[in-house]
């Protein structure tokens, strides 16, 4: 199953969190336990996913992933580093866009 929706790029976080609700929707495959992440300064639990991903243009076909409560981080998926040090990425704060190399 595919779901489009859009995220947040979050340059201070090392994974790529997504609400638990969202991969249940794709059936996401659980690939262990859950672990305790720091989510605005606050530690969340997180069980870890596997997923395919497109980011832009680019597909990612096994990406793990965290899982969180909604709550936790306001219902919308935040993109780490674990899947933009990927890439080279411009972004243009004044115009609150970016691109994709």
């Amino acid at each position: 199953m595919e779901l489009t929706c859009s995220a947040i790029l979050d340059t201070g976080s090392d994974c790529t969190l997504i609400p638990i609700p969202l991969l249940q929707r794709v059936n996401a495959r659980i690939v262990g336990k859950a672990i305790r992440v720091p989510v605005c300064g606050v530690a969340a639990s997180a069980i870890p996913y596997v997923v395919g991903m497109f980011f832009d243009q680019h597909h990612i076909s096994a990406l793990k992933v965290f899982g969180c409560a909604e709550t936790d981080i306001d219902g919308m998926p935040l993109i780490g580093r674990d899947v933009m040090n990927r890439y080279r990425i411009e972004f243009d704060g004044p115009k609150l866009e970016f691109e994709v190399f």
